[in-house]
Parts: structure tokens; sequence; C-alpha cells
């Protein structure tokens, strides 16, 4: 299932609790579990360990997520966000910029939006896609572009075109 990190803890500390762990619920490791490839272990404050990143974070999985791949819970309430496959593995913050996993998928915003051959707004243009549709995020470009894969084409997009 999907994991998530929360903007409200802090390295080796949850905040997450009660209703917020109901909706929310943490990623608990079982007795006796050591860190392994990336993840480590925080105590919680009722004693339980939870699996965090390898900075720390907490791990969680979200209540509305149904089956393998789902990111309902992605930037809700613009606190929760998606962990990148391979965190802790780079030296990224711990959660991908602009609410969505590299190798995952995002949701076009705009109705038209270009997919390009290189990340210049000259650039030629291979596909469009519309709003609602998925793309497959390949890496994040910069801050303004995306490389991403749509209708089987290998191009660029708007950041501000996704979701």
């Amino acid at each position: 299932m999907t994991v998530y990190v929360y903007d409200r803890d802090s390295a080796g500390h949850s905040t997450c609790y009660d209703a917020c762990a109901a909706y929310w619920p943490p990623v608990y490791a079982p007795a006796g579990a050591a860190p392994v490839g990336g993840l480590t272990l925080v105590q919680r404050g009722d004693g339980r360990m939870q699996w965090a990143t390898s900075q720390g974070m907490p791990l969680y999985t979200f209540v509305d997520d149904r089956t393998p791949g789902d990111m309902r819970g992605n930037n809700v309430d613009g606190s929760w966000h998606v962990v990148a496959a391979g965190y802790g593995t780079t030296d990224r913050s711990g959660y991908v910029p602009y609410g969505y996993p590299y190798n995952g998928l995002a949701t076009v915003t705009e109705d038209g939006a270009a997919v390009t051959v290189q990340p210049d707004t000259n650039s030629a243009i291979l596909t469009v896609v519309n709003a609602g549709a998925q793309v497959r995020v390949l890496d994040e470009t910069s801050g303004s572009w995306v490389h991403v894969e749509a209708n089987g084409q290998d191009g660029f997009i708007r950041t501000s075109a996704l979701r």
C-alpha cells in the first residue's frame, strides 16, 4: 500500500494519534523489527514501534486507499505526502515535490496540456492530454517541467498542468 509522511511530524516523533490515527493508520513494525532497506523505526507515545524513513519521519497509510497503488491521501490538507520510491537513498527532502511519486502517476488538470520533446516553450509537441487523464511521471526535470510518459510518448509537461 502507499505510505505517507505528515508535515506536522518531526524526525523520530509522531504527532498523529486518536482520530488522526483512525484515518491515517501508523505503519507498525512487528516486535523485534530492526532497521532495513532504508527504513528506520520510531517509538510512538504508546510504546509501539512504527516504521519510518531513513530520516526518521514516521510512515502512515490512508484509510481511503483500498488497493495497492491508490494515492487518495496525497496532499490532503496540504500536510500528507506520498513517500517516493527510494526515499532515503537520495538527498531529497523526504517526499516528492508537487505531490506525486517518481515512477508514479499524476493527473492532468488542464484540457489541451501539451507534452513536448524537451522542457522548452518552443519545443515540438509530441501529444496533447486533457484534464483527468493520467500520465506516468518518469522524473522531475525542474520546478517548471516534469518528464512524463503520456499517450505512449516520452516527453515533458508543465508542472502546473499536473496534480
